[in-house]
């Protein structure tokens, strides 16, 4: 017998329902306009019961059709034409809700319904209370515009406005104007998104027309549109990456919270924090208050959680900046609330790493140490975060301890050498870091270590081992 579990209607849809769907889809399949097959409606409401996890024995397909036609033999056809009537239903109502959502679309999907009726003057009204409405919004996004252009462009065509040359001239000249905003913010959006792109991959995706995009967008009425604007900063500073974009950028987000969207937010502070990081690389250091700024932002406006998680790394990160920064109250603080955040399988791990990391920046490095080495995970990321500051807690520690740090620091190069999966990058910054922590335990010349850091051009902890090694007599 078949389970129902195997099929698309459970694994890749009814699994993914939201618990507030299911009252609303049952509504929906019940109403003898939507939906005209009762067996439908009775099949989702069999199912329902069992949601989320849909793993009771009965529920086969024999089972389940026994209980929709006691009085029949399984038909496979005929069940088969219910899951998929079931999954067309489903996706009406994923459909209907979204339209919902988007007052856009319901004020364009309305004056078309008029002029398809050939109702040219509530077609007209409709569309000009949609023009004015979506005009007095403060920040229109792309899709606004994109909505202004339609609309415009169904009046221009219409043929009843062909009498009226004054409304036509000016449905022209709106079309013109909202296209260029359409283009530019587009324009801006998505080379945003490829030049993120290009930072990962070594083969660089040619932009067209956006540095002009982003000059001639200042042009139109997209130059007071706080989201254009927070996206043409963000280009400058992947375009010319200095101080100059960075302060630029940081003070539009910081001075303009509230009008920009989450992901606009999100999208930012990953920009702005992944520079400084950038920074360091260059070897031009990297301000832990600048960095420690950036992510009190981000936990104040609560943009590190995702469904509930907050992900390893950025937990971390934010435990390390702030303990760097001295910031202890702050920091016990944001480990005790965001703790039941961290993912199940690894959160006891996390936990341990991040107070011996509190323990490390207030140089309680025996206790530290004494954490660490019950840290054994099977995630590389926990590994190379744990193995890395064992080492660097070890030469804290004392020279009693520095035969521990060299066995370690050895042990840490053959672990990276196995990590497959490490880009070339992140595992030649963690050998080099290897390589000069060797230097640091057997006292080379501070003036020959420093000549090799300047050359490397990967380097995690630049800023600690400079100071270590400047520390070297």
């Amino acid at each position: 017998m078949k389970h129902i579990n195997e099929s698309k209607l459970v694994a890749t849809i009814l699994k993914k329902l939201n618990k507030e769907d299911l009252p609303k889809i049952s509504r929906f399949l019940k109403s003898p306009y939507l939906n005209s097959n009762k067996k439908v409606a009775q099949l989702f409401d069999l199912l329902r019961k069992e949601y989320p996890d849909f793993n009771n024995k009965n529920l086969t397909e024999e089972k389940l059709y026994k209980k929709l036609y006691p009085d029949r033999a399984f038909n496979e056809g005929v069940f088969r034409g219910l899951r998929t009537k079931l999954v067309k239903k489903i996706e009406a109502y994923f459909v209907l809700e979204e339209l919902n959502q988007d007052e856009n679309l319901q004020e364009e999907l309305m004056g078309r319904a008029y002029a398809n009726r050939g109702n040219y003057n509530q077609f007209l009204g409709k569309s000009k209370l949609a023009i004015q409405r979506i005009s007095e919004k403060e920040n229109k996004d792309i899709l606004d515009y994109r909505s202004l252009l339609k609309i415009n462009h169904d009046l221009f065509f219409h043929s009843e406005t062909v009498r009226d040359k004054s409304l036509r001239n000016n449905c022209l000249d709106a079309c013109m104007g909202y296209l260029d905003c359409f283009y530019f913010f587009s324009k801006v959006t998505y080379g945003l998104i490829v030049l993120n792109r290009n930072n990962l991959r070594k083969k660089q995706q040619e932009i067209l027309l956006l540095s002009e995009a982003i000059q001639l967008g200042q042009q139109t009425p997209l130059n007071t549109n706080k989201l254009y604007n927070l996206y043409a900063l963000a280009n400058n500073i992947m375009l010319s990456p200095d101080q100059s974009a960075f302060r630029a950028l940081k003070d539009f987000l910081f001075e303009n919270p509230d009008e920009i969207y989450r992901e606009g937010k999100i999208t930012t502070i990953s920009l702005l924090v992944n520079f400084l990081f950038s920074e360091e690389r260059k070897n031009k250091g990297t301000s832990q208050e600048q960095l420690f700024e950036l992510y009190k932002f981000g936990v104040q406006h609560k943009l590190f959680m995702n469904n509930d998680i907050i992900p390893n790394n950025i937990f971390l990160n934010v435990i390390v900046t702030s303990a760097a920064c001295g910031e202890f109250e702050w920091t016990k603080d944001f480990k005790k609330r965001y703790i039941p955040f961290l993912k199940t399988d690894t959160r006891e791990e996390v936990e341990n790493l991040a107070e011996a990391y509190l323990h490390f920046y207030k140089k309680h490095y025996e206790k530290a140490i004494e954490i660490l080495v019950c840290i054994g995970s099977r995630d590389a990321n926990i590994s190379l975060r744990s193995r890395s500051l064992s080492i660097r807690s070890y030469y804290e520690a004392g020279a009693d301890f520095y035969d521990i740090a060299e066995r370690a620091t050895t042990n840490f190069e053959s672990f990276l050498r196995r990590q497959e999966e490490l880009s070339d990058e992140r595992k030649s910054a963690y050998l080099n870091f290897c390589k000069i922590c060797m230097g640091l335990l057997y006292a080379k010349s501070k003036k020959s270590l420093l000549g090799k850091m300047e050359k490397m051009e990967f380097l995690i902890y630049r800023g600690w081992l400079t100071i270590k090694v400047n520390a070297l007599r």
